[in-house]
């Protein structure tokens, strides 16, 4: 054991001096070493002057290092959501961001996503309760939101049965339902054609803002547009802004769908994207016909990279944010980068 220890030393500097071409320096260093011991001290040496294949080198490094030097993420910060703890969202400082998190599925100007005589979302009619989409306020003044769902729902009842808007009486707060006045409250209802009698369900940005605020086609259709949510006030100043485009990536088979953001939400729903979109991640060919089918869109573990300022001229469609998506991606550094970035977050989970 001391023999080995004593040609390990050795070789140390024969390491030196062999890479650097002085071999012969290395030839007398070998005085120092018991001679049946040149050999192992000699291979020793040279085999850490080989270099490593590329392969060997990248098996070698963690992901986390490869990496933070290929993403140009270099910021961070810590978001909290509702049911996934922790996630981190990296940036540039610009605008540009990345965030791995679970996502949910919203269901926001889809035009059959709240209808007055299926508030719950479980009678074939709506895909969403009312619960999502409003709060409510009693008689006596008492608030109810999405976490106390059934006073909410006999609340609706309430006001909707007393015109909405009696002086002292229930009355509704909608921010997933279009209202034609905001002091009264009246929920607009699409009058003709295929979903008649459903609420008009809305978006924050709307697709084509030249139509009239009880108009669903204002509104982006969560079944046939990708979007996605900008939560809270936590990304204030960070990014994420309504028209910015996204690339969502599926993190299992690295599929790429581009997305815009589109709506608004709470500060704690880091990681809420349309049926659309969900539908494209999770490669469905269905669609949801109740609330709890619409929740089973939900997956995990999404990658979301954000590029400020994408040039999306006009109305919002599908084709415009596509166009818009593969040119501020290609930007960004194409897909090898997003996927460099995806090891990064990956590694903070």
């Amino acid at each position: 054991m001391a023999d080995l220890k004593t040609s390990a030393q050795s070789a140390k500097l024969l390491i030196i001096l062999i890479c650097f071409g002085n071999i012969g320096f290395g030839v007398l260093e070998m005085k120092m070493i018991r001679p049946r011991l040149v050999p192992i001290a000699l291979m020793l040496a040279v085999s850490a002057c080989i270099p490593l294949s590329s392969e060997t080198a990248a098996s070698d490094e963690s992901p986390q290092a490869v990496s933070f030097q290929q993403c140009g993420l270099p910021q961070s910060l810590e978001h909290m959501t509702r049911r996934d703890g922790t996630r981190t969202v990296v940036h540039d400082g610009a605008g540009t961001i990345g965030f791995i998190s679970n996502y949910a599925v919203n269901t926001d100007g889809a035009p059959n996503s709240y209808h007055p005589d299926d508030l719950g979302g479980s009678g074939g009619l709506a895909i969403n309760t009312i619960c999502n989409g409003a709060n409510a306020f009693s008689a006596s003044g008492q608030r109810y939101n999405y976490s106390q769902c059934q006073p909410l729902i006999d609340t609706f009842r309430q006001a909707r049965s007393e015109g909405w808007n009696k002086p002292g009486g229930a009355r509704m707060d909608f921010y997933g339902v279009a209202t034609k006045d905001k002091t009264d409250a009246v929920p607009c209802i699409n009058e003709s054609g295929t979903y008649a009698g459903y609420m008009v369900s809305t978006t924050s940005l709307a697709a084509d803002p030249s139509l009239g605020v009880c108009n669903q086609e204002r509104y982006l259709n969560a079944l046939e547009v990708n979007f996605i949510i900008r939560p809270g006030s936590k990304l204030n100043g960070v990014g994420m802004n309504l028209r910015d485009i996204a690339a969502v990536v599926n993190t299992e088979t690295n599929d790429i769908h581009f997305a815009i953001v589109g709506d608004t939400g709470p500060a704690t729903g880091l990681g809420e994207g349309s049926v659309a979109l969900l539908k494209s991640l999770g490669q469905r060919d269905d669609f949801p016909r109740t609330r709890r089918e619409t929740y089973r869109y939900g997956q995990n573990d999404v990658a979301t990279y954000i590029f400020p300022a994408a040039d999306l001229a006009g109305n919002v469609t599908q084709d415009r944010i596509d166009a818009a998506g593969k040119a501020a991606m290609e930007a960004f550094g194409g897909k090898d980068r997003i996927l460099s970035c995806n090891q990064e977050l990956l590694g903070t989970q």
